[in-house]
């Protein structure tokens, strides 16, 4: 029922177009995307511990918060998978840019940042804001 001068709706309706399931209100959708807002929150609290040195608690959530969206995205793929993908628009830009590309990237990360996460602490003397200090200027930089 979304019209045009509903222009907050426009970022979910690039989705309903190439995926007819958000226009339904299907229960696996739902739950997906409502825990898939808790989990960016997560993450962000992630990222907050990792900011602050507390690499081992940031890998620890962000590792938990990574395989819950795996799964959910498994789950998101899988289900429309196994009915021959019939609530997908089956022109190119739908099907490979919308529904693989844009939500695919949600089951990439988990992976990418775990990997990153391992690779940090395999070096015990990592000092987070030595590291940003070097890259970024300004109020980031290490005092003296």
């Amino acid at each position: 029922g979304a019209t045009s001068e509903d222009k907050w709706l426009w970022y979910w309706w690039t989705y309903s177009v190439a995926d007819t399931r958000f226009l339904r209100s299907d229960p696996l959708m739902i739950i997906v995307e409502y825990w898939s807002g808790i989990m960016g929150f997560l993450q962000g609290y992630a990222l907050y511990r990792f900011l602050k040195g507390d690499v081992r608690k940031a890998f620890a959530i962000s590792l938990t918060v990574g395989c819950m969206q795996f799964y959910g995205c498994t789950a998101f793929f899988g289900t429309e998978a196994l009915v021959g993908f019939k609530n997908i628009r089956p022109d190119f830009f739908s099907f490979y840019v919308k529904f693989w590309g844009l939500n695919g990237f949600w089951m990439i990360m988990p992976i990418l940042s775990t990997w990153c996460y391992l690779q940090v602490m395999k070096d015990p003397s990592y000092d987070v804001k030595e590291v940003l200090a070097k890259y970024f200027k300004g109020p980031l930089k290490k005092s003296s």
